[in-house]
């Protein structure tokens, strides 16, 4: 990427889990020497996500143990980190973005990677029901953390079939706790995998004394 090109212009990427964290280390690895600003509305240095369902979640270690990148890396690679920042509205035609706090940032090329979000499901009183998480970000698991009696089992409802509902389930279980699963389809990991992956998790899941409901059940 020659000097002419890109030297003064911004990349803006919006979400710094993997895909984002790694798109700016792989752009600037290939030549552009302009400016590249990382933007999330979390406000920790980025990590590793998958293991939030199962490692983190039974130990008592920091999220520090799971960074993407060492903060020294990003101001290495000249890469501004935007953490604990929403941006709240895209204007493509100005080459823009809003953000929450009313300030404006344009760019030169901008690049959405804010990855996928839990399904809260429409259930009545959902919004006010005390110990009820959603699971993204090292935040929501510290809650869950907080949730649980040391020593104490509880019942504990998974909503959501899914590989980090599984995931969760079974770290749940790990931790001593009892634990339900809820699936709307018909069979776990339905849009993701095979029926006989299916059954195998189910399997799995039973005879580790985690109880998972499906649709046909």
């Amino acid at each position: 990427m020659s000097e002419n090109v890109s030297k003064n212009k911004v990349c803006i990427v919006i979400g710094a889990s993997h895909a984002g964290v790694n798109f700016a280390f792989a752009l600037r690895k290939q030549g552009w020497e302009g400016d590249i600003q990382l933007f999330d509305s979390d406000p920790i240095l980025p990590y590793h996500r998958p293991p939030l369902s199962k490692a983190y979640l039974t130990s008592e270690d920091g999220i520090e143990t799971n960074l993407l990148k060492s903060e020294e890396s990003y101001k290495k690679a000249g890469i501004t980190l935007n953490l604990g920042v929403l941006v709240a509205s895209i204007h493509r035609k100005e080459k823009t973005i809003g953000l929450a706090d009313g300030r404006v940032q344009a760019y030169d090329t901008l690049v959405i990677a804010t990855g996928a979000r839990p399904i809260v499901p429409s259930i009545p009183g959902i919004d006010t029901a005390k110990n009820v998480f959603p699971l993204r970000t090292a935040a929501d698991v510290n809650h869950i953390r907080q949730s649980l009696t040391d020593g104490h089992p509880i019942k504990i409802v998974v909503i959501g079939g899914g590989y980090i509902g599984l995931e969760t389930a079974a770290s749940l279980k790990k931790l001593g706790n009892e634990v339900l699963v809820l699936e709307r389809e018909e069979r776990i990991l339905a849009r993701v995998t095979a029926p006989e992956m299916s059954r195998f998790f189910m399997d799995l899941h039973a005879e580790n004394r985690v109880e998972v409901l499906t649709k046909k059940m």
